[in-house]
Formats: C-alpha cells, sequence, structure tokens
C-alpha cells in the first residue's frame, strides 16, 4: 500500500493473524502429521484483508503405531490460485473457507498529520523526530558552535 501525505510518500504494511485449534491429518513431505494449529496471516491492501499465507504445524504421526511422536512439522501454506500455490503448498479447503468467512474487524484508520506542530512550535520540515533527530540536532549545534 502506498499513501501519500502532503507530498511525501510513505509504504505502510498492515499485517494481523488469527489462531486455529483445529485437528486434521496431513502429509507433510514424507511425513504424516496430526495438525493441529492453523495460523492466518493476513495483509491489509486497498481496503479489504486479504489471506497472505497459512501456518501449519503438529506432530508428526509415527507410522509402526500410529502415536504422536516427539517431532513436529511446520509448514507455511498459501491459498489456491497463489503463485506459491502450484509447488503443491496448498492451504487445506476447511481452514480456506473458514478464513474468508471470518476476516479481521479491525479496520486501519490512517490520518494526516500536519507538518508544522503549532502547540509546541516545532517545524518538522526542519527537524527530524525522535532521539537520532534530536541527538543530531545537539551535535550539529555543538559543531556549528565550535567553528564560530
Amino acid at each position: 500500500m502506498s499513501m501519500s501525505i502532503s507530498g511525501r510518500c510513505a509504504d505502510v504494511e498492515i499485517t494481523a493473524y488469527t489462531e486455529l485449534k483445529c485437528e486434521f491429518l496431513r502429509e507433510v513431505g514424507k511425513f504424516t502429521a496430526r495438525i493441529k494449529t492453523a495460523t492466518i496471516y493476513w495483509s491489509y491492501k486497498d481496503g479489504v484483508w486479504d489471506v497472505d499465507f497459512v501456518r501449519i504445524e503438529g506432530p508428526v504421526i509415527r507410522k509402526s503405531d500410529g502415536a504422536e511422536s516427539t517431532r513436529h512439522v511446520s509448514e507455511s501454506t498459501h491459498m489456491p490460485g497463489h503463485p506459491r500455490s502450484r509447488y503443491g503448498k496448498v492451504t487445506p479447503p476447511e481452514i480456506v473457507e473458514f478464513a474468508l468467512a471470518n476476516p479481521p474487524e479491525w479496520v486501519p484508520n490512517f490520518r494526516e498529520v500536519p507538518l508544522t506542530d503549532a502547540s509546541n512550535g516545532i517545524d518538522t520540515e526542519e527537524r527530524t523526530p525522535g532521539f537520532f533527530g534530536r541527538a543530531l540536532d545537539r551535535w550539529s549545534r555543538r559543531r556549528g558552535s565550535g567553528a564560530e
């Protein structure tokens, strides 16, 4: 997302995530895993929440006795139609359905910040805000006073 504020341009990336507790079996590589957690990572683009990717995690199932092992798997999956989904890591349809039906309710609110703050007399065009800006101002004043 790109937004312009008083002639300046700032790139802003807004993300959120939703964690689901679920349970299903899935082939991950050469292992079968019991997926217990799916974390949906969202990105806010053009006024709409969009699923970026989904991370699924859970313990590996032992082939010998079918019990959960201490080994865990974690895999990032992508929505159907996403360029990376062609590599076989497609998000399970149940999670896709849930994600699309339940996007985050929070809507980011952008507001313009004035270039001059009349309340404290600071002109933000001339000063760099924050700790490093103040340190730079002090350094330049000291350096300027010694040269005169």
